[in-house]
């Protein structure tokens, strides 16, 4: 039997338009821990300025170029997080959860974000397997288990985004998981 063989270490995060969720899976890949959420305070500004372009009759080219300033600011910020988390964890694949009944808007804007962390990522010379995976039911388990767990509904608002991204590991892993004990030496 080969004892060399390890589970992947992922990294997983739950898009959404106000936090984004958090988890990783232990050194061995064997447990699965959700991290603190991050907040989105970079996509936020795209409503600002579908606002400011709907709703404003005077000149707005200079306040639209400021807030796109202010987004690519915030997003930098956010990648950077990204990458500390990288470079604590050493994953070995990042997994970005999206729902199978998502509308294309939100589908472009989850692909978008995937991105933007590969590009920034390949900047930083670190290339990392990131995988687009179905993240249905993880908010329903999430909110399951932190319900069973007795937390109060102010620590599940909290916690909610995370433990979702722990879940989106737990399917991938579900999924993907086989009997190492079929492996043989050559």
């Amino acid at each position: 039997m080969n004892q060399n063989l390890k589970s992947p270490v992922i990294l997983a995060f739950d898009y959404g338009t106000k936090r984004i969720g958090v988890a990783v899976t232990s050194d061995d890949g064997k447990y699965v821990k959700p991290l603190d959420v991050i907040k989105n305070n970079f996509d936020i500004i795209d409503v600002e300025i579908e606002n400011l372009k709907k709703n404003s009759s005077e000149p707005k080219d200079k306040q639209i170029k400021l807030l796109k300033k202010q987004k690519e600011k915030k997003l930098h910020i956010f990648l950077n997080k990204v990458f500390e988390l990288v470079s604590r964890y050493y994953p070995d694949v990042i997994l970005i959860g999206m729902p199978s009944t998502v509308d294309k808007v939100y589908k472009k804007k989850i692909l978008k974000f995937a991105n933007e962390i590969k590009k920034f990522l390949n900047k930083k010379k670190v290339l990392l397997d990131i995988q687009i995976i179905n993240e249905d039911l993880t908010s329903h388990d999430g909110l399951k288990e932190l319900n069973m767990l007795g937390f109060t509904k102010k620590n599940i608002d909290d916690l909610i985004d995370s433990y979702s991204a722990m879940y989106i590991i737990k399917t991938y892993n579900d999924k993907y998981a086989y009997d190492i004990s079929k492996e043989t030496d050559k």
